[in-house]
């Protein structure tokens, strides 16, 4: 925690688009899976235990979680199965909670990794048996590959999988415009630099897509400064969320 806290601090972090300032955290992140002390089973069971008391403090019924469909830093598992196995073992100690499993698919891997990852996904594995959908996150550079694999997308959608993905933070809304011209997601990860834009504004809402706001990654990254403005205020003022909030109620 303490190297990456020191990122933010730094002269290039401020200097950098919020692109860049992601791409500097998360290559902090990948120095420090070489460190075989960090990334163990019982880190890992102390982490997954850890979250699951602080949801329970904070009263939360459900929630969906983004895991790696491929082991990656977690090299005492087999897949990432293994990990699932052992969330649901701590799971088990909360019986008023519930969790889904969403495959999480970062797009600036290779074509290569990605042929992969998405097989690992619709081969019908303990992986694929265990993960309720797709959550997407890419650059504007990636979007040849997004292109490759959206037949998949659509047809794993259809299939009854969930498919999640993040606009509206890294880049211009002309990507964001793009994408939703070609799949209509069941819920975008941020989001909040679609709201300058009626046309998106107006997707949105006619399809009821849920918003996933995160106010410390956008505050950290300088896309949205939440001590100053209020976008999920914002996304309700425009009624985008307010069906959502109105059956709740």
């Amino acid at each position: 925690l303490p190297r990456l806290r020191a990122v933010p601090r730094s002269r290039e972090y401020r200097a950098a688009t919020p692109a860049g300032r992601l791409g500097m955290l998360w290559e902090t992140v990948l120095c420090l899976s070489e460190d075989e002390t960090i990334f163990t089973e019982e880190v890992f069971r102390l982490v997954v235990r850890s979250l699951l008391d602080e949801l329970a403090v904070s009263r939360v019924e459900h929630a969906d979680l983004r895991i790696g469909p491929s082991t990656g830093r977690w090299r005492w598992m087999r897949n990432a199965a293994d990990g699932l196995s052992l969330f649901r073992d701590e799971l088990s100690q909360h019986a008023n909670m519930s969790v889904a499993f969403l495959a999480g698919i970062n797009m600036t891997k290779s074509v290569e990794q990605l042929d992969a990852i998405f097989d690992t996904v619709v081969d019908g594995s303990d992986v694929a048996d265990g993960i309720a959908g797709i959550d997407i996150n890419f650059l504007p550079g990636d979007l040849f590959k997004v292109k490759r694999y959206l037949p998949t997308l659509c047809e794993l959608q259809r299939s009854g999988f969930k498919i999640n993905v993040h606009l509206g933070e890294l880049f211009d809304n002309e990507v964001s415009r793009y994408l939703l011209s070609h799949i209509i997601p069941d819920r975008i990860g941020h989001g909040v630099l679609l709201l300058h834009d009626p046309y998106l504004v107006e997707l949105v809402r006619h399809h009821e897509i849920c918003l996933d706001m995160c106010p410390t990654s956008n505050t950290t990254l300088g896309v949205v400064d939440w001590t100053v403005d209020n976008p999920a205020r914002r996304a309700l003022d425009l009624e985008i969320g307010r069906a959502l909030c109105r059956e709740r109620v």
